[in-house]
């Protein structure tokens, strides 16, 4: 699922010291605040993509949202390399995966890029149902 440019998500929290609530949270990342980033855990590069030119996939293991913390959250941050027309970068696509296990990088990038297609086979589908209702 996508995420927001400006959310916020959180790493584990380290590990308990003995003395009062054991935390919830660990270090603050910022979607919008490149500073603020932890170290990606894996990293591809496709290199040249036939549309899309380079592209650098990034992946973060184990991170939650603050509402969330029991919930385990792996971050998916996509980034076009080549510039928009009007000499612009791309903005970021921020992707979250929820699951019992995490797909390697090269095949959460390709079913990306077959979403288009399935979105809006599903428009269509849902729009012809609601035809035959109406």
């Amino acid at each position: 699922m996508r995420v927001r440019k400006n959310a916020c998500l959180w790493s584990a929290p380290p590990a308990y010291s003995g003395r009062g609530r054991p935390r919830k949270h660990g270090q603050k990342m910022r979607l919008n605040d490149p500073n603020t980033w932890l170290e990606a855990n894996t990293e591809i590069e496709i290199d040249e993509h036939p549309d899309l030119g380079k592209v650098r996939v990034k992946q973060w293991i184990d991170l939650h949202f603050y509402r969330a913390p029991g919930q385990k959250v792996n971050l998916i941050l996509v980034e076009r390399m080549k510039p928009m027309s009007n000499g612009q970068p791309f903005p970021p696509l921020w992707l979250a995966w929820v699951g019992e296990r995490t797909l390697p990088l090269e095949i959460v990038w390709f079913k990306y890029l077959r979403r288009f297609g399935v979105d809006h086979w599903y428009r269509f589908a849902l729009a012809k149902i609601a035809l035959d209702i109406a």
